[in-house]
């Protein structure tokens, strides 16, 4: 599990983690954006697809590998949480 308190969160991040961990659990389809490009992600037999008009991004095991894992720009996910929003 991920230590979110090395991370330099508030109590909007810290609810705003929760709410896309809590729609992976539900399976439901995550929009989200970052800088303004849009992408998704899609909980699919056990694993998390992340797709953008149309390309893959990768897929991963879990929230934990979904956070630390997915690139964005060359940054893992984790430590933009600050500038995603849902899209």
């Amino acid at each position: 599990m991920i230590d979110l308190t090395k991370y330099n969160f508030n109590d909007e991040d810290f609810e705003f983690i929760d709410m896309i961990k809590g729609d992976i659990e539900l399976g439901n389809e995550i929009y989200l954006q970052y800088n303004g490009a849009s992408f998704v992600i899609e909980s699919c037999i056990n694993k998390l697809n992340v797709y953008a008009y149309g390309e893959d991004l990768g897929t991963f095991d879990d929230f934990d590998d979904l956070f630390l894992n997915f690139k964005i720009d060359g940054v893992p996910m984790i430590e933009l949480i600050k500038d995603i929003d849902f899209a």
